[in-house]
């Protein structure tokens, strides 16, 4: 159990280490991993990034991490990230 937290924490360091300076790598390979993000404020910065393609695997995980269980604290949790007003955002757009 404790080589899974290991491996998934050198994981998380990988990616966040390897960024632009905006804070967004803009390869496929991090498009990929966001499907393993779980936290809604990464999620939510995420989805605020220029890449379409981070912006559109970012509100997928949030729509697959709500759907997934009847946890209400897990509303909660993204609720006050402040996330739904970037979904409505996304929403609107026409593209």
């Amino acid at each position: 159990m404790k080589f899974k937290y290991i491996a998934f924490f050198i994981f998380n360091f990988y990616i966040y280490a390897n960024t632009y300076e905006d804070g967004m790598q803009e390869d496929s390979d991090f498009v990929e991993s966001i499907q393993y993000i779980t936290d809604p404020l990464k999620l939510k910065k995420l989805s605020l990034s220029s890449n379409p393609d981070i912006q559109l695997a970012s509100i997928l995980r949030i729509r697959k991490l709500l759907s997934a269980s009847n946890d209400i604290s897990k509303y909660d949790a993204f609720i006050e990230s402040g996330i739904i007003p970037v979904l409505v955002k996304h929403l609107k757009h026409k593209k």
